[in-house]
């Protein structure tokens, strides 16, 4: 769009009213993705922010190839992707400070003793671990599944 490319020029240029007319104009629409793709409100707003203050400091870089509208979208998906990488791995991260020697430490004393209550503790631990592995790639699950071994048997 011709009017897009004059903005941009003009905001390369130190124009602020020629972004912030960008960020009018392509508010809604970078939104609305952020918040399909992360179904979250709060997210989306941020997602947002992100987006456009990495165009900001991009614009230099944007060499005009794709449209305005395209190079937002993707940096939007590229944003909701990474936002929904760290949430996940957050997810994954026991609450406490364990440390893998704490968890070691855990799994043999639940197996020194063959009282129902550890017995149950231990088979949901080795639930839980297992989940944990699924959601793995395979390589990562390899090296996991190598280092505890036959403590997960």
């Amino acid at each position: 769009m011709l009017e897009d490319r004059i903005l941009v020029e003009r905001a390369r240029e130190g124009d602020g009213t020629a972004f912030r007319a960008l960020v009018e104009w392509y508010m809604k629409k970078v939104y609305a993705v952020a918040l399909d793709m992360s179904g979250n409100h709060h997210d989306a707003e941020d997602i947002s922010q992100d987006v456009f203050m990495k165009a900001f400091g991009s614009l230099p870089a944007f060499r005009g190839r794709a449209s305005m509208s395209t190079w937002l979208y993707r940096m939007t998906v590229n944003a909701c992707i990474d936002r929904s990488r760290k949430k996940a791995w957050k997810a994954m991260k026991p609450k406490g400070a364990l440390t893998d020697e704490d968890l070691h430490q855990h799994i043999q004393s639940l197996s020194t003793l063959s009282h129902p209550e550890n017995e149950m503790e231990k088979a949901l631990l080795q639930q839980h671990i297992r989940r944990a592995l699924d959601s793995l790639p395979e390589r990562e699950r390899a090296v996991f599944g190598e280092i505890l071994g036959s403590e997960l048997d």
